[in-house]
């Protein structure tokens, strides 16, 4: 035997462990939603349509 003792068990390390795999899933999820509006808006583009950004719907010229 060595005489080492075991590990101490942090509640605060899993807490902290928890929340930092909690805001990299929301992270992800922001960055796949991007991905996805800008896959779309590159479709609508490369379609030859006009009015691809929802953002700014087109001007109605009278």
């Amino acid at each position: 035997m060595t005489g080492r003792k075991p590990p101490e068990r942090n509640p605060d390390r899993a807490l902290f462990a928890l929340l930092f795999f909690i805001a990299l899933a929301i992270g992800c999820w922001f960055l796949v939603d991007r991905l996805r509006r800008d896959a779309k808006m590159q479709d609508c583009v490369m379609a030859g349509h006009r009015n691809c950004d929802p953002d700014n719907p087109p001007i109605d010229d009278r």
